[in-house]
């Protein structure tokens, strides 16, 4: 009997700041202001909000 497993609860992922668990798996996430990296989506920076929004 197969059982799933909830890689986020038990440390089992390498997400820098939020983990959602999902059938079979996990899926990273970032906190507000910050987005995935693009080189490592489970990795998280910061946005400069007043870089990309001059101006604002």
């Amino acid at each position: 009997m197969c059982g799933h497993t909830d890689e986020c609860a038990r440390g089992m992922h390498d997400c820098s700041q939020l983990c959602t668990n999902t059938r079979g798996a996990f899926a990273c996430r970032c906190h507000p202001g910050f987005r995935p990296d693009a080189r490592a989506a489970s990795q998280c920076r910061d946005v400069d909000e007043c870089w990309e929004q001059p101006g604002l």
